[in-house]
């Protein structure tokens, strides 16, 4: 998964690569993991990092980062942000992919995290076999008018929509 990101100039770029790295790596977590969990009065359950699932170092393997400088003409540096153009769209992004990875089994994906319990409580009884779908093996569901990567988003209940 490479990296490609235009930090305006790069005082350093050995910092500004590991922010970009960080980002994404926080994404990842945002997507897959990190859940926020309340018990039905109100309390907090997943307040450790027992409870708390982020990714590790090994975790996920370095990746390559671009840089393509484009000067800034807002300040004196020609800095802009660095950190953030990773952690803030990947989230919505491994929604969307796992959504089109479930496609077949009419799932609607709503949420992050999408953890392995989210995606089965969002999966219908059973997938109906291959022939029913109307598809071939293999083809790609038409996209839908207004699906943008910013829709998937994270709350206390599961919102799913299964085929009736």
């Amino acid at each position: 998964m490479p990296c490609v990101h235009d930090p305006g100039r790069a005082i350093n770029p050995m910092i500004v690569e590991a922010q970009l790295q960080g980002g994404a790596v926080q994404a990842i977590g945002a997507g897959l993991m990190e859940a926020v969990v309340y018990g039905e009065g109100g309390q907090l359950l997943s307040g450790s990092l027992m409870d708390y699932a982020i990714p590790a170092p090994t975790t996920c393997r370095r990746f390559p980062v671009a840089l393509t400088e484009h000067r800034s003409a807002i300040n004196s540096l020609g800095v802009k942000g660095v950190g953030e153009s990773g952690a803030i769209p990947g989230a919505a992004a491994i929604a969307n992919a796992v959504e089109d990875a479930v496609a077949h089994l009419g799932v609607t994906v709503r949420e992050v995290p999408v953890t392995p319990a989210y995606l089965h409580s969002c999966s219908p009884r059973r997938a109906p076999p291959r022939a029913e779908r109307g598809r071939r093996p293999g083809a790609r569901r038409p996209r839908r008018a207004g699906r943008a990567t910013g829709r998937a988003r994270s709350s206390g209940r599961a919102r799913c929509r299964t085929p009736r």
